[in-house]
């Protein structure tokens, strides 16, 4: 899937670079991120990643 599919059910986004990029996968976990993966950010229990 590319980032452009992705990002057509999503609201107020702000993209700067190339929208037919391939997802490979997702990660929450920035040490976890691979070449072709959408690292997205989630609020913590304890701590807030932002």
């Amino acid at each position: 899937m590319n980032l452009c599919e992705l990002l057509q059910a999503t609201d107020g986004v702000v993209l700067q670079g190339d929208a037919r990029t391939e997802i490979r996968d997702l990660c929450y976990d920035s040490r976890a991120v691979t070449p072709g993966a959408l690292f997205v950010c989630l609020p913590g229990l304890h701590t807030d990643g932002h």
